[in-house]
């Protein structure tokens, strides 16, 4: 979790996010698969948000309750081939991992940690989009909707009232988009912050 002192020390990156994008690698995000021929169903009864209508170009904010409605967890959800993959902050990954897997029971369908496969970043700030571009990438130009290109999943994500430009950046292991944008990485507080002032939740 970030301190308060961690947001206060990344108040010069925050202040730059208006003359140009910073990129910030968000290592408090872990991730878990769900695979296996039952896994889009499996998912479609456990989760707050219709999985099975999710598209292969598209990010869903997603939920997880008790059969009381008590929420324990938000999730970045997207296909990937006949699974699903679910990003959520690395603190609660084992618990809620587990927690999933009690409920599969007869259904072809396997919950993983996946969190090493992949890592996300934030990429935000004006000129995010052109930067895309100007790497070969073709940048969604719908909130909630992803693009791939070259072990990279770019999403675009809901807008701020300070900072329009929102991507998040889910790349393979081995992929360093860092070195792509020609971008350092910025303190990962300036993400969070953005993600407050756009309203999207984080459970």
């Amino acid at each position: 979790s970030l301190t308060a002192g961690a947001f206060g020390g990344a108040r010069h990156q925050l202040d730059a996010i208006g003359g140009g994008p910073v990129l910030s690698r968000l290592d408090t995000l872990g991730r878990m698969r769900v695979d296996g021929p039952d896994a889009v169903s499996f998912l479609q009864t456990q989760l707050t948000n219709d999985v099975a209508d999710l598209g292969a170009n598209a990010l869903q904010l997603n939920g997880y309750c008790t059969a009381k409605g008590r929420m324990l967890a938000t999730f970045h959800q997207w296909r990937d081939g006949d699974g699903g993959m679910l990003q959520l902050p690395a603190e609660i990954l084992a618990p809620v991992m587990k927690r999933l897997s009690m409920f599969v029971l007869r259904s072809k369908a396997k919950v993983i940690d996946a969190s090493a496969q992949h890592a996300a970043y934030g990429l935000i700030g004006s000129g995010a989009t052109r930067l895309l571009q100007s790497a070969g990438i073709e940048a969604p130009d719908a909130p909630w909707s992803m693009t791939r290109a070259d072990g990279l999943r770019i999403a675009r994500m809901p807008a701020a009232p300070t900072v329009a430009e929102r991507y998040l950046v889910v790349a393979d292991a081995g992929t360093d988009p860092s070195a792509r944008f020609g971008l350092a990485n910025a303190a990962e507080a300036v993400w969070w912050w953005s993600e407050v002032s756009a309203a999207v939740p984080t459970v």
